[in-house]
């Protein structure tokens, strides 16, 4: 986008509903009708309108009018089209706590026709008092944050992090610590690590697996780190497959817990025993991870804790807009079941949860 904000600003200041309408070739009441999000413009036209809204720094005094007519939108709540159990788990509580917080909630979608920002100047443009996104993005536009600055609509994050804004985020690296600790401190010699990315460009959850292998004198190389395309059953199945017909090894962790589950299938379909020749460790804590047969020892994310942040910054921010970002970091942390058990030596234990070693 090729606009100065400086120019923006002074547009935002002069510009009127009629000079949009006139730039667009449609009537004022056809561009008041897109921007407040009312029946009787078409799909296409509406996102065409709100793109020129957007670009020429224009949004309607949407709060004022909602003030006239007693109708407003509490938060606009900006989801993935996709994500884990956990993911959608957390968004329904931040739905449900935003609901009895803020009277009501407009939740849209980001997808492939859409981004963060354009999202952003729809709820500007609409009757949104706040908005809270869960899809992460690394930055959004100046124009967007000088919007929301002088509209006064505060912008939380959650799971991802907005230069100046607020957020609620999660350290997946903490679990994924001692989920490394735990596979070597029980005696695997030969642990490998599924991650999404490669050694060379670790992401938070390899981060902490790095960092646990260091903590304990450990070398990890390439070669223990099984890099995966997929997070389902049949792919944790596939990649457990090929492992066992390829290497030894004598523990596992899993990128996440439906991973886990189709490895542990292909473990025992190859006549091994769960944890007695194959520790393994998943990652999200999904409901069925405690009734398996073999219930699977994984790392939990957190759910309430960063859905009941978002929504108390939130609040917060409108009472106190100019008052500085504010981040909250929840932990990930291990949780113990059969599949890869706690030693009974509690100094052992102790070691596996090294709270103070991890922050060093």
């Amino acid at each position: 986008m090729n606009i100065k904000i400086e120019d923006t600003v002074c547009k935002m200041k002069k510009l009127s509903l009629k000079e949009v309408a006139k730039s667009l070739k449609v009537s004022p009441s056809t561009v008041s009708r897109a921007l407040s999000g009312k029946p009787g413009v078409s799909q296409q036209k509406r996102e065409e309108i709100i793109e020129k809204a957007r670009k020429l720094g224009f949004t309607p005094d949407s709060m004022a009018s909602s003030l006239k007519t007693g109708k407003t939108y509490g938060v606009t709540v900006i989801v993935g089209q996709q994500g884990s159990e956990i993911t959608l788990n957390r968004n329904h509580m931040i739905f449900d706590l935003a609901r009895k917080k803020f009277g009501s909630i407009r939740v849209v979608t980001l997808n492939e026709d859409n981004d963060l920002d354009k999202l952003i100047w729809d709820a500007a443009a609409g009757r949104s008092k706040a908005i809270i996104a869960t899809v992460p993005q690394k930055k959004i536009d100046a124009e967007t944050a000088r919007l929301l600055k002088k509209r006064k609509i505060p912008l939380t994050s959650v799971d991802f992090k907005l230069e100046s804004f607020d957020s609620a985020q999660i350290d997946r690296s903490a679990g994924t610590f001692q989920a490394a600790r735990m596979l070597y401190l029980c005696g695997c010699k030969t642990p490998i690590f599924m991650s999404s990315q490669p050694i060379e460009k670790p992401d938070p959850r390899l981060e902490g697996i790095l960092k646990a292998a260091r903590s304990l004198d450990k070398t990890i190389s390439q070669e223990d780190i099984h890099v995966i395309n997929g997070s389902d059953y049949q792919d944790g199945f596939k990649y457990a497959k090929a492992l066992l017909n390829s290497r030894f090894f004598d523990g596992l962790f899993c990128y996440c817990d439906r991973i886990a589950i189709g490895a542990m299938r292909a473990i025992i379909q190859a006549g091994l025993r769960i944890p007695e020749d194959i520790k393994i460790i998943g990652f999200d804590n999904i409901p069925a991870a405690e009734f398996l047969p073999i219930s699977l020892t994984t790392v939990a994310q957190p759910e309430s804790g960063p859905a009941q942040m978002a929504v108390e910054l939130t609040l917060d921010r409108l009472e106190n807009f100019d008052r500085d970002a504010k981040d909250q970091i929840f932990p990930t942390s291990l949780i113990a079941r059969e599949s890869c058990p706690l030693p009974e030596d509690f100094s052992m234990k102790e070691k596996i949860f090294a709270t103070q070693i991890y922050i060093k």
